[in-house]
């Protein structure tokens, strides 16, 4: 896949900007807060329909204006597409080759970013809710039947949330719970599975940036179950705390409640040091590439967001090496150009970006 042409209206900082962009590598430099993310956000949102900077995607909308646009051009297998985002206060309306797209599903998944940012590397160390987050978009892009399959089950969730929180205990309640768990499983199996694939990925990316010094892992708690045990399991822990769920009139065990955790050394990597965290998001986000690049036959585009302050000297030294050699669309930010060797920039497309506009 290869974005070629990418046009911007309104979005944050940035009131007009149309890029033609390079198949390899595209460099956005500049000062900070001139907009340089504000492109990789609108990137991201063309292929995922969510922004990674925020949970509430009319934050985008230029102040003082009604909506925001964002317009890309890209080829995939060979076919160039027209892809619009039109983002208001209420809602978001897209357009593929000029055609309303009224499921999510019929466009997701054409352009796949996979972003490495400070935002994402909060993640990795954050709440149990942030690391569910970070495996769930990455299960969406690489299996198409997930998004439904994760839409259900919180529609399911709420159901039965509902009937706990005013106390209906019938043959009704009984009914969704059985559907929950079904469901429940269906979603833990396809987590446990994306897992199981990307690990030897993982492991093999981290191994390369510490020179096999140190060991990583991602932990999930029904990584060897098979899908009647994830059901059978769910339904014995449903029961054994059932006077709790009574008690606090909420769903207390599923997907939305799991634990991942990933760890260096057999330790959770909370206790990791910075850079060691740093090194995990980028082995995790580079795998995950390459698991996506398997699975559909096509390199993702990689966004990677202030790499100045982001990695050190060792971890561009893996990214770069990696960049060469693969046939991957990059897009990277940074305020110092310096941190590129020069047959980097010579080969490169770079945009000097400053007051939301290339200058």
């Amino acid at each position: 896949m290869v974005l070629k042409r990418l046009s911007i209206n309104n979005f944050r900082i940035i009131e007009h900007i149309d890029i033609c962009l390079n198949p390899n590598i595209n460099i956005f430099w500049g000062n900070n807060a001139q907009g340089k993310t504000s492109i990789l956000e609108s990137i991201f949102i063309s292929g995922f329909s969510k922004s990674f900077k925020t949970n509430k995607i009319s934050e985008v909308i230029q102040l003082n204006r009604s909506s925001s646009e964002i317009n890309s051009r890209f080829e995939n297998n060979k076919v160039e597409h027209d892809l619009e985002f039109n983002i208001t206060k209420d809602e978001k309306i897209i357009f593929l080759n000029n055609k309303k797209v009224e499921k999510i599903s019929n466009f997701f998944g054409l352009i796949k970013p996979v972003i490495f940012s400070t935002e994402e590397i909060q993640l990795f160390k954050g709440t149990p809710a942030g690391r569910r987050s970070l495996i769930d978009r990455a299960v969406l892009q690489a299996n198409s039947t997930y998004l439904h399959d994760f839409n259900v089950f919180l529609r399911i969730l709420k159901q039965r949330n509902y009937l706990l929180k005013n106390k209906i205990y019938s043959q009704e309640f009984n009914i969704w719970t059985e559907k929950y768990i079904e469901i429940a499983a269906v979603v833990k199996n396809k987590r446990a599975e994306y897992i199981n694939n990307i690990l030897p990925l993982f492991k093999k990316c981290y191994g390369e940036i510490s020179k096999n010094n140190e060991v990583v892992s991602l932990i999930y708690p029904s990584f060897h179950s098979s899908l009647e045990n994830l059901e059978n399991d769910l339904r014995d822990n449903i029961q054994k705390i059932k006077n709790k769920e009574i008690q606090y009139c909420t769903t207390l065990i599923g997907p939305h409640r799991d634990v991942i955790c990933f760890t260096l050394n057999d330790f959770d990597i909370k206790f990791a040091s910075q850079g060691q965290q740093r090194s995990i998001a980028l082995a995790f986000k580079i795998a995950q590439l390459l698991d996506l690049s398997i699975s559909s036959g096509n390199l993702p585009v990689l966004l990677i967001d202030d790499i100045s302050s982001e990695l050190d000297m060792s971890r561009k030294d893996f990214l770069f090496r990696f960049l060469n050699s693969v046939n991957c669309q990059v897009f990277i930010t940074t305020t110092d150009l310096s941190v590129f060797d020069k047959s980097s920039v010579s080969s490169s497309a770079c945009f000097n970006i400053k007051n939301g506009n290339i200058s």
